[in-house]
């Protein structure tokens, strides 16, 4: 496991609890992805350490929201008039250090208010605490430098402890979406503990979960059951045992997609009025980012987040060809507290996964005329495409599952021809395609030829569904364990496909489901819904049902 090398008792296990410095570099998101996974789980199962991550995470949220001090003119004014009296030198307009480096005095304005933190940058985070910038310091004499250096440590405590006994308070940005209290990691409820209170007309576009008992969903609520309506946005949190929607929902906009770095810390894509829309969580607020390359991006169609503090979001623009009803896909990168633009000659992009930085894949489609496109999969190396593979014009793939930059997952649909009928009703197969490290390659998963999906989570971890009928319906679910497949019981039958298979451990899995039904009347309506699926304990359960 990557950095768990001679911790000794300082790495969580069975008897004991997790370290404060691992518990805080968790809550800050800081750890590695390996220690990441197995902090979250002991965190799940121990309340103690649940506990402490909280009063972390709630720390952080108060230290955010204290204004930016600056020392007292006074102060300022002594500890130079010291430095100069150690150093020897003259006082009139400039200290003279060594090699003939100049030090002036910093007036109070030039002190900044931000600093970029660790992770994630500054540029996405509002009213962040800082200590004034003082770069010179470091060439100074070694006690002057470490006075100076105590009393601005000093100034700052006590300025952040009269803002918090109401001295010198400033007001906090007002989110877009208001803040409400940070959930820490829960475990998971029992299946008839769970409820969901999803709004009529929900649509969900993605999910993820930061433990066993808390997760996130993202989508919209259509404003009515008209083919033209308009939409608000959703956030749905898992908390408590129940899904709700969290936060105000934000008018003639839909999310599409979701991406947690950790559990007080993540991102949402999507559009809101032909504009992009991008919202990010930290300390219990969703708040909305403007990223400065927008450009003429009209939408965001995916976000990804990396385990180091990287994000990667895909827009989508207006094509360079007129009236042919196509678009171009741009790429935005968070990187060091800047955005990236890198431009990609695709018309449509269907997932991004980083492995690293300044390293990512991505599933796009080009187009060599109107009438004629082919998917391929391109290999993202700082702000450009380094390599591109061309796939076979039947391939359609839907998802990536990067375990690793040598060990790699593509996930879609191979069409073999004809349409749906009794005779033939099953007109394309699952397929997988693996990455190496050199290349990638069609592989076999074991699963059933008649699988519709087909869902690599890990080295001989996946899941597999089959469907039949007109339309096509779920019918059964296959589970590989240990590179073992056995079938799971599927107790549904309006489900006609799932997606955003996510599991927090591999015994406790979570999905979306879209779901039909009819109603008959003069004219009969076919609808469609999404609803949220479970796995566990050997079996599914349905949550958020409209019918």
């Amino acid at each position: 496991m990557n950095g768990s090398h001679g911790r000794g008792n300082d790495w969580p296990g069975p008897d004991r609890h997790a370290s404060a410095s691992s518990l805080a570099a968790f809550a800050e998101g800081a750890l590695p992805p390996d220690e990441t996974r197995v902090i979250a789980a002991h965190v799940a199962r121990c309340d103690e350490c649940a506990e402490r991550v909280a009063a972390y995470a709630e720390v952080d949220s108060l230290v955010r929201a204290a204004p930016a001090p600056a020392p007292p003119a006074a102060l300022r004014a002594g500890l130079f008039e010291r430095i100069v009296a150690e150093s020897g030198q003259s006082s009139e307009g400039h200290l003279v250090a060594d090699k003939g480096l100049t030090v002036r005095e910093i007036e109070p304005s030039e002190f900044p208010t931000t600093v970029a933190p660790m992770n994630p940058p500054a540029s996405t985070r509002p009213s962040q605490l800082t200590l004034p910038a003082i770069p010179a310091i470091a060439r100074w004499g070694g006690a002057v430098a470490a006075a100076l250096i105590v009393a601005l440590l000093a100034s700052v405590l006590i300025t952040l402890g009269q803002s918090r006994s109401g001295a010198n308070t400033m007001p906090r940005p007002t989110a877009t979406i208001p803040p409400q209290p940070t959930a820490p990691p829960q475990n998971a409820c029992a299946p008839n503990q769970l409820q969901a209170n999803l709004p009529a007309r929900t649509l969900l576009n993605d999910l993820a979960m930061t433990s066993p008992g808390t997760g996130w969903a993202v989508g919209a609520i259509a404003d009515s059951d008209s083919s033209t309506t308009t939409y608000h946005s959703l956030i749905l949190r898992l908390s408590d045992c129940r899904w709700e929607p969290f936060g105000a929902s934000l008018p003639n906009a839909t999310l599409a997609s979701l991406a947690m770095a950790t559990f007080v810390d993540g991102w949402a894509a999507g559009v809101q009025d032909r504009k992009p829309l991008l919202l990010h969580y930290h300390s219990g607020a969703w708040s909305a980012v403007t990223p400065p390359p927008t450009g003429d991006i009209t939408g965001f169609v995916r976000v990804r987040a990396g385990s180091d503090g990287e994000v990667w979001v895909v827009g989508a623009t207006p094509s360079s060809h007129a009236n042919d009803g196509r678009r171009g896909i741009a790429i935005l990168r968070l990187t060091g507290g800047q955005w990236k633009r890198i431009e990609t000659p695709f018309v449509e992009a269907y997932d991004i996964a980083p492995v690293g930085p300044g390293d990512a894949w991505i599933i796009g489609r080009r187009a060599t005329s109107v009438t004629v496109s082919f998917e391929a999969l391109a290999h993202l190396r700082g702000s450009s495409l380094v390599s591109e593979s061309p796939l076979d014009g039947a391939i359609t793939l839907t998802h990536l599952r990067m375990l690793s930059p040598t060990d790699g997952w593509a996930l879609g649909d191979f069409y073999l021809g004809n349409g749906d009928s009794p005779d033939i009703p099953q007109v394309s197969r699952a397929i997988a395609l693996h990455y190496d490290g050199a290349k990638w390659t069609e592989a076999p998963t074991g699963a059933s030829a008649t699988a519709r999906v087909v869902d690599v989570l890990g080295q001989g971890d996946a899941w597999s569904y089959t469907t039949q009928g007109v339309p096509e319906f779920v019918v059964s679910t296959q589970r590989q364990v240990a590179g073992q497949w056995r079938d799971v019981p599927w107790p549904f039958k309006d489900i006609r496909s799932f997606s955003r298979l996510t599991c927090a451990t591999q015994d406790d899995c979570w999905a979306i489901g879209m779901y039909m039904w009819q109603t008959s009347g003069e004219i009969t309506i076919i609808h469609f819904s999404w609803l949220l699926l479970r796995y566990t304990n050997g079996a599914w359960y349905e949550y958020g049902h409209a019918t």
